[in-house]
């Protein structure tokens, strides 16, 4: 792996598997020149093809994409809202919208938008948040 922030006077370059007696050492010293774009996009291609061989070791991360958060209905955003005891103006606080976007909504002549709509999920189920933030 590359590091493009140094704290230090040298620093390690990726160091192979097969490679680990030395390391190539670079002088701190003397001013680097910073990648170009397309070197390190070419440097990323060149490690994604050595890791894909087995020749180095990559942190990867297996990520599951999250469901979509439901449409709420109009009815069932006032409903959110009474059952949580809320008035429209509170509600606007808590979800950090406007009172008129929340009105829009209660009325149908708006929908929320995803994030909002995410909010709205967690405040019906507060348990909705284990299961988007669960690795």
């Amino acid at each position: 792996m590359h590091s493009f922030k140094l704290d230090q006077c040298t620093i390690l370059n990726r160091i192979s598997q097969e490679d680990t007696k030395e390391a190539e050492v670079i002088d701190m010293s003397k001013p680097q020149k910073k990648p170009t774009l397309a070197e390190r996009i070419k440097l990323g291609l060149q490690e994604a093809i050595q890791h894909e061989r087995g020749e180095i070791t990559l942190r990867t991360h297996h990520l599951i994409k999250a469901a979509p958060p439901p449409n709420y209905q109009a009815e069932e955003i006032a409903a959110i809202r009474n059952r949580l005891g809320f008035s429209q103006g509170v509600f606007a606080l808590k979800l950090a919208v406007s009172v008129k976007t929340v009105r829009s909504w209660e009325q149908g002549t708006r929908v929320p938008s995803g994030s909002a709509a995410r909010l709205l999920q967690l405040m019906e189920n507060p348990k909705a948040l284990e299961a988007l933030v669960k690795p």
